[in-house]
């Protein structure tokens, strides 16, 4: 077909299209393009809240799960989703606002979602089954999650968040709603650590979403970020003093002390980031992503079976590293790095940043004594104990002698 240019329009053939029709033509399909793609759901799927409560709360309406958010996520309006904290389907974390009518601050709060869809749609435990069925399936599966530990007390603390209604006797509805939660590993943590005051506080559940108390900062580090390992002043934009900062180094060295001799057993920060830790509006520490947390036996148990040529092939989660034999060239238990040599590196930035000059030399050196820990039995254990004591005692003396 032959194309016309004429002066006031164009020439298809026989048809004449005026200019000012053709850009009103494009002008539409450019609108009609940009509608399209807004209204199209660009997000990612970890950060789609609506398909996570449409699928909770799906099995909420058949009575096959409970709990006392339930109501508040499936049915009222007084949660508003206001940022998405996910990194992966599997587990999803939401910042919420609760709408308060009498008070003009919103209370803020997180929504955690731990979902393996292997475990199928809420299958066990099965209709039929005994309280004493239930019992024997909880104590192989913390077993097998935590080793061998004294786990009645922990039985009886789960079981009373599971009892929903109080009335002392667990249902079916209640105990899938516990299974489903304990599967995911951040609300097992939750419970195994909750004496903690770094463990967020639980506020709720419904199916396998839990809600806990929200933080006000999330980053050990605030707001801005470090880049390529040069030193920023990162708490300018919150100005954080440097006592604010220690309050919330202190936190973190406490927690440290608190899950060596855990009563469940010790457990290993393998993953955790500056990331997994924010700060509440008084400075204290809470833990936010509970999967860099570990059992002790979990991770010796995955490792000794783990062949190897080289150290670096021994590696659980970000940073959890044991020796490679050279004889059987199998990974050996024991982890290379404690908790506390790893938590030295991570808290070394915000202590160090405007540390008061009478101080600095002295931490300098403790903090050099910790980042060469290594394990070695129990002498390893004295020098952890005496480097925690050492840091916990120079920050709070120069605490004490500025607020005097």
């Amino acid at each position: 077909m032959a194309v016309r240019v004429a002066l006031r329009g164009l020439t298809l053939g026989r048809c004449h299209v005026p200019v000012k029709h053709l850009v009103i033509v494009w002008i539409l399909l450019l609108f009609i393009s940009g509608w399209f793609f807004f209204m199209v759901d660009h997000r990612p799927a970890a950060c789609r809240h609506e398909d996570m409560l449409q699928y909770v709360c799906h099995f909420y309406s058949k009575g096959i799960i409970t709990g006392k958010m339930c109501p508040r996520l499936c049915q009222g309006k007084d949660f508003v989703f206001t940022k998405c904290l996910s990194k992966s389907l599997e587990h999803q974390v939401y910042e919420v606002e609760v709408k308060q009518s009498t008070t003009l601050w919103k209370e803020r709060l997180l929504v955690h979602w731990t979902h393996d869809p292997k475990d199928g749609d809420y299958l066990r435990p099965m209709d039929g089954s005994s309280m004493e069925d239930l019992r024997h399936m909880l104590s192989a599966f913390l077993k097998l999650r935590l080793g061998d530990s004294y786990f009645v007390k922990f039985q009886t603390k789960i079981f009373d968040i599971a009892d929903i209604n109080n009335d002392g006797k667990v249902s079916l509805a209640e105990a899938k709603t516990l299974w489903g939660l304990l599967h995911g590993n951040n609300f097992l943590i939750l419970m195994a650590l909750s004496g903690s005051e770094m463990i967020p506080r639980l506020e709720g559940f419904c199916g396998d979403i839990y809600v806990t108390e929200g933080v006000q900062v999330y980053n050990l580090y605030g707001p801005n970020q470090m880049h390529s390992g040069v030193f920023r002043n990162i708490f300018d934009r919150d100005q954080l003093s440097w006592a604010q900062r220690a309050h919330i180094v202190l936190g973190v060295i406490e927690f440290v002390e608190e899950i060596i001799d855990n009563p469940l057993g010790n457990f290993l920060m393998c993953s955790v980031t500056p990331q997994s830790i924010g700060y509440t509006r008084k400075h204290d520490p809470k833990l936010l992503d509970l999967q860099g947390i570990s059992p002790e036996v979990k991770v010796e148990g995955q490792l000794k079976e783990r062949e190897c040529q080289t150290d670096s092939d021994c590696i659980y989660g970000l940073n959890c590293q044991s020796p490679c034999s050279l004889e059987s060239h199998k990974c050996q238990s024991e982890v290379t790095y404690p908790n506390l040599y790893k938590m030295c590196q991570l808290i070394e930035p915000v202590l160090f940043n405007g540390v008061p000059t009478e101080i600095e030399e002295k931490l300098k050196v403790t903090f050099d004594r910790c980042k060469g820990l290594r394990h070695s039995g129990r002498k390893m254990d004295m020098e952890h104990s005496l480097v925690i004591n050492d840091i916990k005692g120079v920050i709070w003396r120069q605490i004490s002698d500025t607020n005097s």
